[in-house]
């Protein structure tokens, strides 16, 4: 049993064990679909249907959210934080957002001034 196993966790973190429970996912992967979901919703509500830079700003501000209640938590319940996990967070939530925003705003940029997207 780890030391956070047995502690009384945060409301976040009671939530977050629930999320797992439901979800057949690893916590990896709740962190990459989490980050998607953000940007898709940032993209369909937020930015009403438009693809940009912006609808990154909800995508960062999620995982940082998330984090801050994690190196919290960890401070609280372990005495430090855990600096690395967070980070390692932090990169899978945002990663594919932020990829996807790159890609299509370079082939938009590559239509509009009509040029080839492979050398010849």
């Amino acid at each position: 049993m780890s030391k956070l196993d047995s502690m009384e966790s945060s409301g976040y973190q009671s939530f977050k064990s629930l999320i797992l429970e439901v979800l057949p996912l690893s916590k990896d992967a709740i962190h990459i679909h989490m980050g998607l979901m953000v940007l898709f919703l940032a993209v369909f509500i937020w930015r009403r249907g438009r693809l940009d830079y912006l609808s990154l700003l909800p995508v960062f501000m999620a995982a940082g959210a998330m984090e801050f209640l994690d190196l919290r938590d960890d401070l609280l319940l372990l005495g430090y934080m855990r600096w690395f996990a967070s980070v390692h967070d932090l990169i899978n939530t945002v990663f594919w957002p932020t990829i996807i925003v790159i890609a299509y705003k370079w082939v938009e940029t590559r239509k509009t001034y009509n040029l080839p997207f492979k050398r010849d």
